[in-house]
């Protein structure tokens, strides 16, 4: 039997609850952007991972795809906080995720707009 050695450290449990919530995701590649919101300041913010530094010292230290969580650093402490989830009537819950609006053209939002030139009297 081999002798005891150091053990590895435990993966960060993810937050529940917490004062910090992971709400979003904007972008793709290297220029993701990540929406931490601050639910006792009432306040959210948009970071790159380890670029910036946002409100009251707030750093995303990283993104995990696979899990949907980012590990952000506040103040000293560090903390895994999940994806939101929405929670819709009558259905399921679905992740928040950022739309991809790439492949849309300019005329296709111009053709949902109707008009009334001559409105009812």
């Amino acid at each position: 039997m081999p002798p005891a050695g150091p053990e590895a450290p435990a993966a960060p449990k993810v937050e529940e609850d917490a004062q910090l919530q992971f709400c979003g995701i904007f972008g793709d590649g290297a220029s993701k952007l990540f929406c931490v919101y601050n639910v006792s300041k009432n306040r959210s913010a948009w970071l790159m991972v380890e670029f910036e530094v946002g409100p009251d010292e707030l750093v995303i230290e990283a993104y995990d795809a696979t899990e949907n969580t980012v590990r952000v650093r506040q103040a000293g402490r560090t903390v895994v906080l999940a994806l939101q989830v929405t929670k819709l009537a009558g259905g399921g819950a679905r992740p928040v995720m950022a739309a991809n609006l790439s492949n849309r053209s300019g005329n296709s939002w111009v053709n949902t707009v109707k008009t009334n030139p001559t409105p009812a009297r």
